[in-house]
Parts: C-alpha cells; structure tokens; sequence
C-alpha cells in the first residue's frame, strides 16, 4: 500500500515538475526583444501600426460599391453620382494605399523586430491581409475608363502569392498552438478568411476558373469554422454578469474574445477597439454571396442570396446591440465598421441588379448605400480631424507586451 502511494506521489511530483518547466519555456518565449527595450517609441515609423490599413480598406471599398452602382444604374444623376464616388474613393484609396504602403515598408527595413512584434500579435497578425485586400478591391473598383486587364491580373497574381505566404503558416498557428487555436479567437480572424472569397471573387472577374474555385472553398471550410468557433464558445469577460464561480466547484467557461477576458499569455484589447470589429461578422458571407455569383454569372441563385441573407441577418444584429456605438474615444479601430458595411451594400446591389422587376431588394440596396456612405465618410472626416490635431498616430505600446512566436 505504502508502495503504490509513494509511485502515485512521484508521478504527482513529475507532472508538477514538467507544469513548472513548460510555464518557464513560455515565459522564456515572451521575452521582450533587446531592441524593444532601448527603442523610443516615439518614433514616428514605429506609431505606423498595421491596423492603419483599415483606411484604404474604407475607402477602396467605397469605390468597388460606386462601381457596381454603376453597372446598375449607368444613366441620369444617379450615374453621374455614381461615377463621381467611384473616382473620388477610388483615388483617395488609392494615395492612402500607397502612402501607407512606403511607410510601412520602411518600418519593415528598419525595425523588423517591431514587425514581428506584429505577426506576432494575435490580433494585428490578422490586419497583415488588410494590405491585400485593399489591392483586390482597389482590382474591383478601378472605374471602367482607366481598366488594363494586364495589370489588374499581375495585381492579382500577386495577391495570390502573397495571400498563400501568410495564410499558410496563420492557418497552422490556428491548428497546432494551444494559445492560438479557434477556441481563443477574436473577430478579426474573419479579416484572414474574407481574403479567401476576395480573390476567387477577383479571379472570376478576370475570366480565371480553378484557382479562383480553390480560394472559395478554402474560404467556405475556414469562414465556417471560424463562425461557428466565436459563436458557440462562452464569452465571459470582467464586466459580465453571471454566477460566482471562483468559490464553485465547477470549471470556468472557455473564453470566445480573449482580448477582453484576460486569459493567461494574451494580451488585453479594450472594449473600444474591439466593439467595431465586431461588423466584421457581415463581411465573409456578404462576399461570399459576390464570389458565388462570379462563378454562376448571375446573383439570382440560392447559394448567394442565402449568404446575402445571413449577412442581412447580422448586419441587424450587430446595429440593434447598443453596444457597439457605447463609446466615445476615437481610434483607428473604427474603420472596421466600414468595410463590412460596404460589402453588404454591394452584395445588396448585386441583388438589385438581379432582380429589376422587385422593389424590395432595391429599397435594401438604396437604403445600405447611404448608410455605408455616411458611415465611411463620418470615419474619414473624423480622421483627418484627429490628424490634424496629432492625435491619430500614438505610441503603440503593443512593442512593450512580451508576445510568444506561434509559428
């Protein structure tokens, strides 16, 4: 008897013992880097944080909508204003495109290890597809007078690569690494997933079949996984009411938004950052309806108009929750309201085009047009307000929190 108690408290000892020694490997691998530590934050490249692609996302967006618009209604004012949107957000999609584009790349040049501080990140990690996209919509909404079939599919071709590059070893951190798996996940994953039917989207409008039908299944297994991932796990953060279970015998529920709900190895995002991605919900499935249609040549199918649907469906369930608009602090975080919006106003006139003897879909289509537009011009104007008062681009004391490498 004494035999066997001493084997079951060894046994003990060691698991212990490797408890110990794996929580030290991880502290070991959320050191800051040296050069964090004797950086000036204050440097302008290092207040570039790649959220800020959520600029181009806005406004390029914006102009792919006006240039559906377009296709729908090409004559009278209704043309004019829409020709006049297409080139306006087009080009100013555009310049902050590129502007941020040779910014962001001298930050990669000269503090990399501030980049991989990023990647590392498992919420910024996901706006590393932000540049991507906005190239893909930049391809979708070039206005018609200035359209060269060889350089929008070099573009393509290019997000092709460069899209694999990152998903690759993203998806895998998502499969392996108990830290980053689908059950600590947060709503930017959707940015990852909605690059999927963004470039089979894309890909179809060039006149390509295979490749394009491969990133859209790739986008339907993932987007699904992803979805039903954030939904049915319980999410549980500080301000939560609910039963007390720190004196209960009971396991604590599992976290859906980590960023909220301080799990161990994570960092925290406040509640008013994470509250506009929240929209992010109605992005994949109001693509997704786009890119189904791409491949069928038409919107009149059952496929898109249920995922246009399903976007419908969230767009009046992210709206009606009176938190997403509880705060008043503005930060670069807001343009994650704008592209959801705009896709599902797209998707929206996509229909309408489809169906011209309804009127229904055409009171929807008007009615997310004018929303989305507001919605992107109020984001921007704000924008430039805090510009110019220097108050956009901050310190980003995301280079002071120890991140672990999940690749």
């Amino acid at each position: 008897m004494d035999i066997g108690t001493s084997d079951k408290r060894l046994s003990l000892m060691e698991i212990e013992q490797m408890e110990v020694e794996r929580i030290e490997a991880d502290e070991k691998e959320q050191e800051i880097p040296a050069e964090t530590q004797h950086a000036d934050l204050d440097t302008p490249l290092l207040k570039v944080p790649i959220v800020l692609f959520g600029t181009p996302l806005g406004l390029l967006s914006q102009s792919s909508l006006y240039s559906n618009i377009r296709k729908w209604r090409d004559d009278g004012w209704v043309g004019m204003a829409a020709q006049m949107g297409n080139w306006g957000f087009w080009g100013l999609g555009l310049a902050s495109l590129f502007i941020l584009g040779c910014l962001y790349l001298a930050k990669i040049i000269r503090y990399n290890w501030a980049v991989r501080q990023e990647w590392y990140d498992p919420v910024r990690s996901n706006f590393m597809f932000a540049p991507i996209i906005a190239v893909l919509l930049a391809i979708l909404g070039t206005p018609k007078e200035v359209e060269n079939l060889i350089a929008m599919e070099a573009a393509w071709w290019t997000c092709v690569v460069a899209y694999s590059s990152l998903a690759l070893p993203l998806y895998q951190s998502w499969l392996r690494k108990e830290h980053r798996t689908l059950q600590h996940g947060n709503p930017t994953h959707q940015i990852a997933v909605v690059s999927n039917f963004l470039l089979a989207l894309v890909g179809f409008n060039l006149g390509y079949t295979d490749v394009p039908f491969a990133f859209l299944s790739i986008g339907l297994v993932f987007q699904t996984t992803v979805f039903i991932s954030l939904f049915t796990s319980t999410r549980r953060g500080p301000k939560d009411d609910g039963p007390d279970l720190e004196n209960a015998d009971v396991e604590a529920p599992e976290v859906c938004f980590p960023c909220i709900s301080k799990p161990s190895s994570v960092r925290i995002m406040p509640d008013d950052q994470l509250n506009p991605t929240m929209f992010l919900f109605v992005a994949p499935p109001s693509v997704c309806s786009l890119a189904v249609s791409g491949m069928l040549g038409t919107f009149d199918n059952y496929l898109s108009r249920g995922a246009l649907s399903l976007a419908l469906f969230l767009y009046a369930m992210q709206v009606i929750s009176p938190r997403v608009f509880a705060f008043l602090v503005f930060t670069p975080s807001w343009w994650a309201y704008t592209f959801p919006v705009t896709a599902a106003a797209t998707a929206s006139v996509a229909f309408a085009r489809a169906r011209p003897s309804t009127d229904v879909p055409d009171v929807i289509a008007v009615t997310l047009t004018i929303f989305s537009t507001l919605c992107v011009l109020v984001v921007f104007f704000r924008t430039l307000y805090s510009l110019v008062r220097c108050e956009y681009l901050k310190c980003d004391t995301l280079l002071k929190v120890p991140q672990r490498n999940p690749y």
